[in-house]
């Protein structure tokens, strides 16, 4: 195996806010001020690349697309092991779906060829549709198996386990191919200062739109068919009742309320 691509996404880190804030016209998250981190189901992704890289060697590629502080996750998948890192910025890129964002991946994968296996994570803990590995095989006219929680390379020949409710799929593909990778298929390696000091030797590559080459209607808000017409933000929580005293008395006090609240008999 010569090389490996996984595409990874910065997301807001949703765990540091109270609220979060929607675009009222757009429908769209409000980013601005909200920490980010890299998308938790993309570090098994990453690892499970590098796990394949370090057995049948080659090199491991991170792409994702953002503004220049989504450099950030690429630096973290750097730390982790991978080779190298291209970011994908350009103001012609926001705005965009699911639709829009496979397509420029596919346009930098198209640019890193010769690739023997793309690797996405299983979905996005923002949005959760699960729709770039498989928009990525339909740009690229490749072969696709999702939901992957164990695979063996053999040669050309991928064998596969398929994730699926109540058990799994046994497949077999041949590379090149699209793969996303479940959640359980391993355990991304802890982070060491030997990592971080090798990695920062390891350069991000910064590619715009007229470097992929692509029609600036396929892109960023104009590429994008999805539309939110409404947000349904929840409900916001009631004041918490705090029943303070002695624990019993305590204890008391909040099944009585409970009861009045029909919540119990």
């Amino acid at each position: 195996m010569d090389h490996i691509v996984v595409c990874i996404k910065q997301i807001p880190d949703f765990s540091k806010v109270r609220e979060v804030p929607i675009n009222p016209k757009t429908g769209a998250i409000m980013r601005t001020g909200i920490p980010s981190v890299l998308n938790p189901f993309d570090k098994p992704a990453i690892e499970e690349a590098l796990r394949l890289r370090d057995t049948h060697g080659g090199l491991v590629t991170v792409i994702t697309m953002g503004p220049p502080q989504a450099g950030a996750v690429l630096e973290d998948a750097l730390i982790m092991g991978a080779d190298r890192a291209v970011l994908l910025c350009d103001p012609a890129f926001a705005g965009a779906d699911t639709l829009a964002t496979s397509c420029a991946l596919a346009g930098a994968i198209t640019k890193l060829q010769p690739i023997d296996l793309v690797v996405c994570g299983q979905e996005t803990a923002d949005s959760g549709t699960g729709h770039i590995a498989p928009s990525l095989a339909e740009w690229l006219d490749l072969p696709q198996i999702t939901l992957v929680r164990k695979i063996e390379i053999r040669d050309s020949l991928v064998l596969a386990e398929r994730a699926i409710e109540g058990g799994y799929q046994k497949i077999e593909g041949r590379l090149p191919l699209v793969i996303s990778v479940a959640r359980e298929i391993n355990q991304p390696r802890p982070l060491r200062l030997r990592d971080i000091a090798m990695a920062a030797a390891k350069e991000i590559t910064v590619w715009n739109l007229a470097y992929l080459g692509l029609d600036r209607d396929s892109v960023g808000a104009p590429g994008s068919p999805t539309q939110v017409p409404r947000v349904f933000p929840p409900a916001p929580r009631q004041q918490a009742e705090i029943f303070a005293g002695p624990p019993s008395a305590a204890v008391e006090a909040l099944v009585a309320r409970l009861r009045e609240l029909r919540a119990i008999q």
